[in-house]
């Protein structure tokens, strides 16, 4: 499925910040995720 030009340059920003979140995210945001990876609900997930 090949994607409009126009689209993709507007969803570059978006792309952009969540690249950066999961690649190198700020510590407050890391214990987040691992809280969230370590609870009893994200085994239910799996």
């Amino acid at each position: 499925m090949k994607m409009p030009r126009l689209s993709l340059i507007l969803m570059l920003p978006f792309l952009h910040t969540y690249r950066s979140m999961c690649f190198a995210p700020k510590p407050e945001l890391r214990r987040v995720l691992e809280e969230l990876r370590l609870s009893p609900a994200s085994a239910d997930l799996a």
